[in-house]
């Protein structure tokens, strides 16, 4: 019965905010119960559901702090839960990594790589490795994120079903999305915005308000970096800004809590592309202070690097962790 309402509660947190009460009520009777009963599996794979919950539903924190308890208790406690420790382990790096704790997101990320590589557990590895890719981003290696990209698509290709769009070709796609922003390969992220993201809206994914909220972020990005090369011209540029400004209104009217600072951070995007710097650093500062609320530490630094870049103001930019060259 712990387990079948833990699980539940997950499924009730896919539908984002509004169905979180209803889900930590869940939650809270199946701890009630592993505490009843003084048993680690049910205490240990609560708290991994209890972490996916948090991670569903924006509260970073939450996914970390569970996430953590529940691979500790697992790991020490409960032999052959993997499909728990797997649970626990990707809402905990999750966590880390929109909260912005990239110093311990490499280090577990390390260490759980090497024990799914050692139990062939091919569909937590093909995660790892799409995760590993923001890393090798973040130490400025693209070809690397590539070469993580493509080891993740051949895992995938013998742990998956090659027919549908599931999960791992949401977030394989939104790892793509980074690179091609990161390297400035506009037809990579034109093909993204015109084959890839057709196919996600003919799948039921996007009922995931995490990942709905994440795919509009990847598509109003996207539009705005094809706007800001050769990619966009004439009416092309203005269409694109207008789709990346219908992409943050879409993320606004949701009712997630860490959903409003990335409506901003888009919004001042397409205001920099426009050539309105001064709106754009308005909005880049309010969605800083919302970035911030939310605990999205490493987005509320870059837009505060933006800032600074378009003012010149060196001090800023400093402060965001990125010394101006």
């Amino acid at each position: 019965m712990a387990t079948a309402l833990a699980s539940e509660a997950m499924f009730v947190a896919m539908a984002g905010e509004r169905a979180y009460p209803r889900a930590r009520n869940l939650l809270n009777q199946s701890l009630a119960i592993g505490a009843r009963l003084q048993d680690p599996r049910i205490t240990g794979g609560t708290n991994a559901l209890d972490a996916m919950c948090g991670w569903l539903t924006g509260r970073w924190d939450l996914a970390r702090e569970r996430g953590k308890e529940a691979e500790r208790i697992l790991r020490e406690n409960c032999a052959g839960a993997w499909w728990e420790l797997s649970v626990a382990r990707i809402a905990y790096l999750g966590g880390l990594l929109w909260g912005g704790q990239w110093t311990e997101y490499a280090t577990r990320l390390a260490q759980f790589t090497e024990d799914a590589e050692n139990r062939n557990d091919l569909s937590s590895l093909a995660t790892y490795r799409m995760n590993h890719g923001a890393l090798s981003l973040a130490r400025d290696d693209v070809e690397q994120a590539e070469r993580d990209l493509q080891e993740a698509q051949l895992i995938l290709a013998n742990a998956w079903s090659t027919r549908g769009y599931h999960i791992p070709h949401f977030f394989g796609t939104f790892c793509r999305g980074q690179v091609a922003i990161y390297s400035g390969n506009r037809a990579a992220a034109m093909d993204i915005l015109t084959r890839e993201l057709p196919a996600l809206r003919g799948s039921y994914l996007l009922r995931v308000e995490t990942i709905a909220i994440l795919a509009l972020l990847l598509e109003g990005t996207l539009s705005i970096a094809c706007a800001m090369g050769p990619a966009g011209s004439g009416e092309g540029v203005s269409g694109l800004l207008r789709r990346a400004r219908r992409c943050a209104e879409a993320i606004r009217r949701k009712p997630a809590i860490w959903g409003s600072g990335l409506a901003m951070m888009i919004e001042a995007g397409a205001d920099a592309a426009e050539g309105r710097p001064d709106s754009a650093c308005g909005r880049w500062g309010d969605a800083e202070r919302e970035l911030g609320r939310a605990g999205m530490l490493m987005f509320a630094a870059a837009v505060r690097y933006w800032r600074g870049h378009v003012t010149g103001d060196h001090e800023l930019m400093a402060s965001a962790g990125v010394l101006p060259q």
